[in-house]
């Protein structure tokens, strides 16, 4: 397969996380998301999840996060959605605040 490139940025501005599964990219009906990357930022040490789905979610990413650090992440032609219209979604150990981006492509399913 060749290289795919991302059409698509979406940004994360001060979401807060906790163990509760929160919405971070709803494709739209007939979409699937591709999560090719990004950039996350956490103002204090936590474990992030970023989840296909939320009902019996698939983990697609785990990231570490220092405090008041930034963890860049890229995954090559990137971690495609199960199904059409499934958003993704964020988790974490601990309760906190994410600020960031991500990156990736909507595709038809």
């Amino acid at each position: 397969m060749a290289a795919l490139r991302p059409t698509h940025t979406k940004s994360i501005d001060a979401l807060v996380v906790s163990t509760t599964p929160a919405a971070l990219w709803a494709p739209g009906a007939g979409l699937i998301t591709r999560l090719m990357g990004g950039d996350l930022t956490s103002q204090g040490a936590n474990t992030v999840y970023i989840l296909n789905g939320s009902a019996t979610p698939g983990t697609i990413a785990t990231y570490i996060v220092g405090a008041a650090g930034h963890v860049p992440f890229a995954l090559g032609n990137g971690a495609r959605g199960t199904a059409a219209g499934t958003a993704l979604f964020m988790k974490a150990a601990a309760d906190g605040t994410i600020n960031g981006s991500l990156f990736g492509r909507l595709e038809s399913f």
